[in-house]
């Protein structure tokens, strides 16, 4: 039986039970015996409408709700981000920016300030082989300090002389390092450096070259 039913029933059951007390001395000639029976009837009628019913089907699922604002962005001056905005920490000198950008499937960490991408000078690029040829290396620092395996990827900003970046690729290795291209304040990373023979093992990761011109955006930069 449902609720509506149930209520009916009780409120049959009280009238007809207090209709011989109906001649009594109650207020307006309506004995106490119906107020307390109408009193028990309110009281049922609440726990009735006080008992949860069964739940009722799923609805449909809501319209999705906007995306948040994300992490900080170094923009251009046309608002395209360059990319997502990263501060560094490097004593004595204070801190840094760089943009986290996207070089196909590379993340690059790029030096920036509000003029656009800094140059950051690196003076070696490491080969395995003896005259300079093949795979160019970035050291990530001597093997005692840096473990590979204790890295996701190398995070070092990329080294990057006149609008040409060099960058590690993502991945690290300790490697016997048999020689070196070395490279003056101002050179061109494009073209060789002056060969020199060496000997040591270091950690080092694959470099990888970005014509920073690719990235198509202009100056002054932002951070949004």
């Amino acid at each position: 039986m449902n609720r509506r039913g149930t209520i009916a029933l009780l409120t049959l059951a009280v009238l007809t039970a207090s209709r011989p007390a109906f001649a009594g001395n109650g207020p307006n000639g309506v004995p106490y015996a119906v107020f307390d029976a109408i009193n028990e009837l309110w009281s049922a009628v609440r726990a009735i409408q006080q008992t949860p019913g069964p739940a009722g089907p799923q609805g449909t699922p809501g319209e999705r709700g906007l995306p948040g604002e994300g992490a900080l962005r170094v923009v251009d001056s046309t608002g395209q981000t360059v990319g997502a905005f990263l501060a560094q920490d490097v004593p004595p000198a204070g801190y840094q920016h760089l943009a986290v950008a996207k070089a196909g499937s590379q993340v690059v960490f790029l030096l920036v300030n509000r003029n656009g991408f800094r140059d950051n000078y690196v003076s070696f690029l490491y080969h395995t082989t003896r005259d300079c040829t093949g795979q160019r290396y970035l050291a990530m620092g001597n093997s005692p300090y840096v473990n590979p395996a204790a890295i996701v990827e190398p995070t070092q900003p990329a080294a990057v002389q006149r609008g040409y970046a060099i960058f590690p690729d993502g991945s690290m290795t300790v490697a016997p390092i048999a020689s070196r291209e070395y490279f003056a304040p101002g050179a061109d990373y494009r073209s060789p450096g002056l060969c020199e023979a060496v000997s040591l093992t270091t950690t080092v990761a694959p470099a990888r070259g970005l014509e920073l011109a690719t990235l198509n955006v202009v100056p002054p930069f932002r951070i949004q």
